[in-house]
């Protein structure tokens, strides 16, 4: 069976040089070296860049098409996502094997469903296509690791609940210090097609 990233390239990582030597995009943003509490063990995470948003569709197309242009037609078809796998969620999903990769409505929505091996080529062609633009001082791109993508996503909170710190999701005014759907268990059941929303629930 294929295992595929749902979640991919949520963030590329750059292994740290000194800023006055290193000319990156403005989406790359620098995070500081640390520590954070795993699994009761504290872990360095030496500093580095990260890009602040996951790689969108558009942006992975730009890759697609590129070697595409060269005629790595097997290439292409290695790297391509494998749209099919939103079938295997099942319910009101599916129509997403369809649009969310190949819809404009979803051209800034994060790519999804690509396999290990093609996120280690575009980590490849990426930073060739920098180098290009910023010299050979761009280090090779990589996907995070665990501890690295867990200390930027912890803000420079230590074993945080939630990513902005604190134990609250409102702020003082009541407003939501997250974008989410409060959906209970209630809300939903397990059709012939698989999840449902129950509609004349409350939310």
């Amino acid at each position: 069976m294929k295992f595929i990233y749902f979640i991919a390239l949520a963030g590329l990582v750059f292994s740290f040089k000194p800023a006055s030597k290193l000319k990156l995009p403005k989406a790359c943003k620098f995070i500081p070296s640390g520590t954070i509490k795993m699994d009761q063990t504290e872990v360095d995470v030496q500093a580095f860049y990260m890009f602040n948003h996951e790689i969108t569709n558009f942006e992975y197309k730009e890759f697609l098409f590129s070697i595409r242009r060269e005629g790595k037609d097997s290439l292409y078809n290695a790297c391509y996502p494998d749209t099919a796998a939103w079938n295997n969620i099942g319910g009101f999903l599916k129509p997403m094997a369809h649009h969310y990769y190949t819809h404009p409505a979803y051209a800034n929505y994060p790519v999804v469903n690509v396999s290990p091996f093609a996120m280690e080529q575009y980590c490849l062609w990426l930073t060739n296509a920098l180098r290009e633009i910023y010299g050979d001082q761009v280090p090779q791109a990589r996907i995070p690791n665990k501890a690295e993508w867990t200390f930027a996503a912890s803000g420079g909170h230590n074993n945080p609940v939630y990513p902005w710190g604190g134990t609250n999701l409102r702020n003082g005014k009541g407003e939501f210090l997250a974008n989410f759907r409060v959906v209970g268990d209630q809300n939903i059941r397990s059709g012939e097609n698989g999840p449902e929303i129950v509609n004349d629930s409350t939310y």
